[in-house]
């Protein structure tokens, strides 16, 4: 029997190995895009660098290109991070880093690292290798890019989908906060030299996230207290939220102290909505354990409180009066000792009633007043009724 060919299997092949050959092609172009960014040549420099300046860079650039996507590969390991969401977030650090490998290039060649040094991602705004730089923990190659013009008080903003920015990086903001994209903490002592140096360079302290991030290693483990110390040394201008954060964590005893000695803040300060003693005496109440109290130097920041003068019945000017807008800056109403009272009837810690009691003693040896009235109090009974049914 004589085989017949069979145009019609051609037919239909020939379109899929069209779509199988173009399914290829864009999985090589994406995978070109995604991580072609890592084959660049290496940095050719101009003259004005220096020695140390050229190390410095090369290390940076190296690190970018053939370390900092292994470093986050072994986070995406650590948490067992699926194939979609690894392309995704690889994706965004290339949107974030691949222009500071090409900029990088153009800054070598020329010896000018202030010129366009700024770009945009889908994610942020005014992104500069100087901040990644930092964001990396490249200080040598931080300070190498602002003493060739680099902008010190560059701000990343970033972007929301409601047309609004938010700041969210400044070259010298990890450096304060001790937080980078994938570097482990580092001791201060090694991170302040940079930080001189970009002061010296015209870096300055004035912005409310500026002061925010001096805030940051208070809460990391071992409660870092030198980063804001200095900082308040040079003018850092603190958020008005700052006070009522720093005086709930432990280890900040000196730098409570220090705040109200050089009169950085006030003991009666009402740049928040509520008083940095209303805030303190709210923190107490919760402790449960006069472990827990020594351990944040509550005690102690009442009695310093107290001596610099803060008013145990000073609520804010504004308590009471109507709010002509919507947002959720009410000032408190409650006197400190109401506050302090209501809350520990809440908690009511057997083992904490000595010092609870020892602490109102003391708020009422300055003066503090109560309005407030207990609400578990022990119910009347009743003799039954004769004369009922």
């Amino acid at each position: 029997m004589k085989l017949t060919s069979r145009p019609w299997f051609r037919i239909t092949m020939w379109p899929f190995l069209s779509l199988l050959g173009l399914l290829l092609l864009a999985l090589g172009g994406g995978a070109i895009w995604l991580w072609g960014w890592q084959w660049r040549s290496e940095l050719d420099f101009h003259e004005s660098w220096t020695p140390e300046e050229r190390a410095a860079l090369t290390a940076f650039d190296h690190y970018l290109r053939r370390e900092l996507l292994s470093e986050f590969t072994k986070v995406f390991d650590a948490c067992s991070l699926p194939l979609p969401d690894r392309v995704l977030h690889t994706a965004i650090l290339r949107q974030h880093v691949a222009p500071t490998v090409s900029k990088l290039r153009d800054m070598a060649e020329s010896g000018q690292a202030g010129v366009r040094e700024g770009y945009d991602t889908p994610h942020h705004r005014n992104v500069t290798p100087a901040i990644v730089a930092a964001q990396c923990a490249q200080f040598k190659a931080l300070e190498a890019l602002v003493a060739h013009g680099a902008d010190p008080n560059a701000t990343m903003y970033q972007k929301s989908s409601h047309d609004s920015e938010m700041p969210v990086d400044t070259p010298i903001c990890p450096l304060l906060g001790n937080s980078y994209l994938v570097a482990a903490p580092i001791p201060w002592d090694e991170r302040r030299p940079t930080a001189d140096f970009l002061l010296q360079h015209g870096a300055k302290l004035h912005t409310d996230y500026i002061s925010l991030c001096c805030t940051f290693p208070l809460v990391q483990e071992g409660h870092d207290t030198q980063p804001l110390q200095w900082a308040l040394e040079h003018g850092v201008k603190l958020s008005p939220r700052a006070p009522s954060a720093i005086i709930g964590l432990p280890q900040t005893l000196d730098v409570l102290k220090r705040l109200l000695k050089d009169n950085i803040i006030a003991a009666n300060d009402e740049s928040a909505t509520e008083t940095i003693l209303q805030s303190l005496l709210e923190q107490m109440a919760s402790i449960s354990t006069p472990e827990d109290m020594q351990h944040y130097q509550y005690e102690e920041k009442l009695d310093l409180l107290l001596a610099y003068g803060a008013d145990p019945n000073c609520i804010h000017s504004r308590a009471g009066q109507p709010q002509t807008d919507e947002c959720d800056d009410t000032p408190w109403q409650d006197l400190p000792l109401d506050i302090y009272l209501r809350h520990i009837e809440l908690v009511q810690s057997p083992a904490m009633q000595e010092t609870q009691q020892r602490i109102i003693s003391k708020l009422r040896a300055a003066g503090a007043r109560s309005t407030y009235q207990p609400q578990h109090r022990q119910r009347i009974r009743r003799k039954p009724c004769t004369d009922c049914d």
